[in-house]
């Protein structure tokens, strides 16, 4: 799917937080290109000290995914494009909340040079993110593609004085998943020799 293409590039909807959640002032996790949302409901399984929304532009997974809620009262799935520059404000419109944790996770790496405008992860959207997180929130970032990896980092690397980089090691990156569950994508690829790079910043 092109989330550049007209009839995908669309402002989000306005989300009902009081029918998604039970309380829409606790801390607030997105995560962006969630799929069928694995780890948002097994990390709202573990933690009900915050809400977990994933988000993604393909309906058909998220309609699996909230399906599969049950009983969480902290967990939500959203139809939004990241891509659009309305997105976050739209989403958090009415959530009272703070925006504590963003991740995006082993999105597509569009390899191919002429459709590498479609990346998910853009400055505008780190920016964006940068103006409505509090001092203390984080951003998690992975992918196994080196060359995505390093692109992803750019726009917080660009800013130092809003991000801070957890990383000690000189490439910059942190030794694994923050996560104490895997994703899906990270149990699809157990076993491979290929190498993951995990990206982790503080909103300082």
């Amino acid at each position: 799917m092109n989330p550049l293409s007209p009839e995908l590039l669309q402002a989000p909807a306005l989300p009902d937080w009081p029918r998604l959640v039970s309380d829409i002032q606790l801390p607030l996790h997105l995560d962006v290109g969630t799929a069928y949302g694995e780890l948002v409901l097994e990390l709202a399984a573990l933690d009900s000290s915050r809400n977990f929304a994933g988000v993604d532009l393909r309906e058909r997974p998220l309609q699996r995914a909230q399906a599969l809620v049950g009983t969480l009262q902290n967990a939500a799935f959203l139809l939004a494009n990241a891509r659009h520059d309305a997105f976050l404000s739209q989403l958090l419109a009415g959530y009272a909340g703070p925006l504590q944790r963003m991740s995006v996770l082993f999105p597509d790496p569009w390899k191919q040079s002429k459709l590498q405008r479609r990346r998910l992860l853009q400055p505008a959207l780190v920016d964006a993110v940068a103006q409505r997180m509090p001092a203390g929130g984080d951003f998690v970032t992975a992918t196994d593609n080196p060359e995505l990896a390093a692109e992803m980092r750019r726009p917080f690397d660009e800013d130092p004085q809003r991000w801070r980089n957890f990383s000690t090691d000189e490439h910059g990156f942190v030794a694994g998943s923050p996560f104490p569950v895997a994703t899906a994508w990270e149990n699809t690829i157990r076993g491979r020799s290929s190498p993951t790079y995990w990206a982790h910043y503080e909103r300082r």
